[in-house]
């Protein structure tokens, strides 16, 4: 079987066709390779004022760490508050709070169920400082 280097959009060339991703930026969607997608996750989390957001994911199990997708880490979850409760689509499960502080001492934090399929470790963060 032979496999076919691709050109993402980045302009480097892949030969394994999951480093290539699509990613939303400005100008609509390009196809960007692993190393490229983190430079810009980098630089987008650092631009976010206070009261902004950022999806990332939460990994690992001590200390969890706050990643991009290709899994560079952006910051370290210090505390998680988990208290049941009824969610309207989903029934009875357990809510999360996250706190992470980032490389250069921000805090955020953010929520997300635990059970909710689509969720996942995806979560949502909200600058707080």
């Amino acid at each position: 079987m032979t496999t076919t280097a691709r050109v993402s959009d980045c302009g480097h060339v892949n030969d394994a066709t999951p480093s290539i991703a699509s990613r939303p930026v400005a100008s609509g969607w390009q196809r960007m390779c692993a190393d490229c997608t983190i430079d810009y996750e980098r630089k987008l989390f650092a631009a976010i004022p206070v009261g902004g957001r950022f999806t990332g994911y939460v990994t690992g199990t001590n200390p969890r760490a706050f990643t991009t997708w290709p899994g560079d880490r952006l910051g370290t979850v210090y505390f998680v508050r988990r208290r049941p409760t009824n969610h309207p689509s989903i029934g009875r499960c357990v809510r999360e709070t996250v706190y992470v502080v980032d490389d250069e001492h921000r805090h955020w934090s953010g929520t997300r169920f635990d059970g909710y399929a689509t969720a996942g470790d995806v979560i949502t963060l909200t600058r707080r400082d």
